[in-house]
């Protein structure tokens, strides 16, 4: 696999899109966005319908893998390669005035084993967002999962949950947390368990269409749609996306 990652241009906002991401824009003119794993298969989402949006004066990106970009505004992009080992090391970026700080951290433990699972997805995410409270970055949003239960039997379910629990406990003005039930994409890296998942959840889906799965594109723009909302005047606020209210909201962008 080559170790630079090129990142597409994606296609225009919608209208609705276009006219929030200005008038997000006129009232926050300085305004900058954090994203951490942008070159996951939601993070490069996230990344892609950031600076299509033009929303956000820079886009900081905290990177293992370079990331190349020759599309709209790839002025406003910068990429900072990082070893989330040390994370404590990067605090000064944290602490560069941004707006919301996007976390798209995530393994999967058939392919890594347990106890890195835990480390990505519970210790990486927990330790950013802690630098991003530290920090005072107003809102944080996370991707996280439909299944996600800190009561939950399954180890996967209850690391997810565990994380969610903790974030709700940090107080940011503004967390967002996002999720999605069975992610679709076409993968970098082929896994043998969702290619068999999606086999079988391909005919349910005419059932059940809202429920069962959501391309990661859809999930990378109902985040970026939510951060360009107001912030609510009640802090602090925890918005929750169940999967069809993420295919509602990245239908918007």
């Amino acid at each position: 696999m080559n170790n630079i990652l090129k990142l597409a241009a994606p296609p225009n906002l919608s209208s609705a899109a276009a006219e929030l991401a200005a008038k997000y824009k006129k009232a926050n003119p300085s305004a900058s966005a954090l994203v951490l794993g942008p070159t996951g298969e939601v993070g490069r989402e996230v990344l892609r319908y950031l600076l299509a949006s033009n929303a956000y004066s820079k886009v900081v990106v905290l990177t293992r893998r370079e990331i190349e970009y020759d599309g709209p505004n790839k002025e406003a992009f910068e990429q900072i390669t990082i070893d989330y080992d040390k994370l404590n090391e990067f605090q000064h970026v944290f602490e560069r005035n941004h707006q919301c700080c996007f976390c798209c951290l995530g393994t999967t433990r058939g392919k890594n084993g347990k106890d890195f699972f835990y480390k990505v997805d519970h210790d990486y995410v927990i330790a950013s967002a802690q630098l991003a409270k530290k920090a005072n970055i107003p809102r944080f949003s996370v991707c996280s999962a439909s299944n996600a239960r800190s009561d939950s039997w399954f180890f996967y379910s209850k690391v997810k949950g565990q994380v969610e629990d903790e974030l709700t406990d940090m107080k940011f003005n503004k967390l967002s947390i996002f999720k999605p039930a069975f992610l679709e994409c076409d993968r970098e890296e082929s896994r043998l368990g969702e290619r068999i998942a999606s086999v079988i959840i391909k005919p349910f889906k005419f059932i059940m269409p809202t429920i069962l799965a959501v391309p990661t594109t859809t999930v990378g723009k109902a985040m970026v749609y939510d951060s360009l909302l107001p912030l609510s005047e009640e802090t602090p606020h925890v918005s929750t996306f169940t999967n069809p209210m993420i295919l509602t909201e990245g239908g918007k962008m």
